[in-house]
């Protein structure tokens, strides 16, 4: 809620102050973090999100960014869970993906409205602690502390994503980029996030 509060400040406060009108260029890097709300196994947590992105302006209305995304790293207990086992004592999910993503653009003398279309290759590396010598199905056995073991799984999934934003121009080469976005992929995963970042032109 605090980062809402603060992404909608900035945003008032730069359509009110006149900026430099960014440069026009082909290639950009965009760096970002936030807050994401991830939906995994039918339980929901809020994390800290990155990500990394390189961009291509193909046109005056259209542009394509490939990246990196840092979507969370949670960790779990029973109490945030509902397994049939009992034994589950810990849970934690670390959930990266790489993206392409097609940047449509409207461009005014505060800077660039933009929406995005995109694909994610989704990847949830899950670890949990269990009261067994046996890991769940085909889960890897990572270590053992007396009559616990530490099991992995590793789940590779595609998604979509859409979001809309606005890079504010601040001077020649850098924009602020503020966006929210939506992720949807298989196994009922979703997840909604909210960024603020730096673009810079070359």
């Amino acid at each position: 809620m605090k980062l809402i509060f603060v992404s909608l400040t900035i945003v008032l406060l730069a359509a009110f102050i006149p900026l430099s009108q960014a440069k026009q260029s082909t290639v950009y890097v965009v760096a970002g973090a936030g807050y994401a709300t991830n939906n995994i196994n039918n339980y929901q947590h809020d994390e800290v999100t990155f990500k990394l992105n390189v961009g291509y302006v193909l046109s005056k209305q259209w542009s394509v960014e490939i990246g990196y995304n840092g979507l969370g790293d949670s960790g779990l207990n029973n109490n945030q869970l509902a397994v049939d086992n009992a034994n589950f004592e810990t849970n934690d999910y670390n959930i990266t993906a790489f993206r392409l993503s097609a940047l449509g653009r409207a461009r005014n003398q505060h800077g660039e409205l933009f929406y995005r279309v995109g694909v994610m290759q989704v990847n949830a590396q899950r670890t949990y602690a269990l009261d067994d010598t046996i890991c769940e199905g085909n889960d890897a056995l990572i270590a053992t502390f007396s009559t616990t073991s530490v099991c992995q799984s590793d789940n590779d999934q595609i998604a979509g994503v859409i979001g809309l934003g606005f890079d504010f121009n601040m001077t020649d080469l850098t924009q602020l980029r503020v966006e929210i976005e939506h992720i949807q992929g298989q196994d009922d995963y979703s997840a909604q996030a909210l960024l603020l970042g730096l673009r810079v032109n070359f």
